[in-house]
């Protein structure tokens, strides 16, 4: 016996691109956009940060830096910037951990849950940029 009753489509939120797999060219692309502009995000809070709050130089380096890694990452879904971003990633993580293991007292590290956003969308950027590589 048939099902009569018709199933609606289900409904993407916001977020759906970013947690769903991968499967087509389209998720590819937003995975790729919506990464872009978290970054774009990321790097205004870090630039407004340093001009506002007066905080060191390498705060509105990372701003900077994010800035042109994100751009280059949207315009091109680039594979090596997708990494570069990953490898950031990693980076800003053992300097977290080297900064609470050694309870130096002077010096600020990375916010951990922005190091754990970072890479996190750091490793989708990456499968994002090699599935969308495959599947043109």
């Amino acid at each position: 016996m048939e099902n009569l009753i018709p199933v609606p489509p289900k409904k993407k939120d916001f977020w759906s691109g970013s947690f769903d797999k991968i499967e087509t060219k389209e998720d590819a692309l937003k995975v790729i956009k919506e990464f872009s502009h978290g970054l774009y995000f990321l790097a205004i809070i870090h630039i407004a940060a340093y001009f506002i709050l007066a905080v060191r130089l390498a705060v509105l380096l990372d701003g900077i830096m994010y800035v042109v890694l994100a751009f280059l990452l949207h315009k091109f879904n680039s594979k090596i910037v997708a990494i570069i971003l990953l490898l950031i990633g990693i980076v800003n993580l053992i300097v977290f951990v080297v900064v609470k293991v050694y309870n130096y007292d002077n010096v600020e590290g990375p916010h951990p849950v922005l190091v754990f956003i970072i890479i996190y969308f750091s490793i989708r950027a990456v499968q994002a940029t090699f599935r969308l590589q495959k599947l043109q």
